[in-house]
């Protein structure tokens, strides 16, 4: 990517946001005040501008993705400044480190937890939103960074190939742009925490066709649920959770795309499988327990770090 001159990434700095003095000059006056700070996705102004101050005591979750932010000449010595660093993926630490070569930084790859109900209702589901077919289902924001157009492309594909399956693309979230008009197309909203479950819980499978990923939540959450992933393999983070998971098939091409999709559809003893291999690896690697686990071996590593910055020369 082409470099920008400083004052222009300044500038963009400030209009991401969020923008607060008021929150600068607390921290800095009350700093003494607090053993440790946890910032959250390194593209804020938030985390910007105040974790340098306050490096010696602060966690970064950078929640980075492959995009072009990264690059940016802002944060090139950006991610030597925090005290630990908590990745959401290999992938993600690979990038950082590739990118700053900030080894003498230590982190884990620790990721996100979530409240994952014991079961979902399928019929509940299927009822309240009249759906009776087998389904795919997508949940999140529907615009083209998620790779929604590249997914209804596909997708569209795929019927006109299989005009005999009644199989259809559920999609679930808050949308800015068109939803084609086709009868194996369901389009629900925003939906709630429990519809969503619930859904999860009628699938075959759970459809990610992200082109920016730093971990995908609900790819976690189908894990959870026992339910197979199909991934954009382009986004390295997804092929590398389904790989070592050994829940989930990836595409970077239609091809890819219609035959991983007509594998999974046409074997439920595969689906069943795979679904029991993203449960154990949800609850060995993001279940509630293992976070608190690593947070609380960051944390040691920050206290480490200050003991060894404060012992005389």
């Amino acid at each position: 990517m082409s470099e920008h001159p400083e004052s222009l990434e300044n500038d963009w700095m400030t209009e991401q946001g969020p923008v607060s003095t008021a929150m600068k000059d607390y921290l800095l006056e009350h700093q003494p005040e607090y053993d440790l700070f946890i910032f959250f996705s390194f593209r804020y102004y938030t985390t910007f501008t105040m974790l340098p101050f306050l490096s010696e005591k602060s966690i970064l979750v950078p929640t980075a993705e492959h995009d072009d932010i990264i690059y940016l000449r802002l944060f090139k010595s950006f991610f030597h400044y925090p005290a630990a660093i908590a990745y959401n993926s290999e992938e993600e630490r690979a990038l950082i480190r590739k990118i700053s070569h900030n080894e003498e930084v230590p982190g884990l790859v620790v990721g996100i937890g979530s409240e994952i109900p014991r079961s979902g209702n399928e019929s509940r589901f299927r009822a309240r939103f009249q759906i009776s077919a087998p389904y795919i289902f997508y949940v999140g924001r529907l615009d083209e960074n998620k790779g929604i157009p590249l997914l209804f492309d596909y997708f569209l594909r795929y019927c006109k190939g299989h005009p005999r399956e009644t199989l259809q693309l559920v999609l679930a979230g808050k949308t800015i742009i068109d939803i084609p008009d086709h009868p194996r197309i369901r389009y629900l909203g925003f939906i709630e925490d429990e519809d969503k479950f619930d859904g999860l819980a009628g699938a075959d499978l759970l459809v990610i066709p992200s082109q920016y990923e730093s971990l995908s939540m609900v790819t976690l959450e189908a894990w959870a649920m026992s339910k197979p992933v199909l991934a954009n393999g382009r986004t390295e983070v997804l092929k590398g959770q389904c790989q070592r998971s050994n829940a989930g098939l990836w595409f970077e091409r239609y091809d890819q795309f219609a035959c991983a999709l007509a594998l999974l559809v046409k074997n439920a003893d595969l689906r069943k499988k795979m679904g029991e291999n993203g449960r154990h690896y949800f609850v060995e690697n993001y279940s509630w327990p293992v976070i608190e686990a690593k947070y609380e071996r960051l944390i040691r590593m920050v206290e480490d770090r200050a003991v060894r910055n404060s012992a005389p020369a």
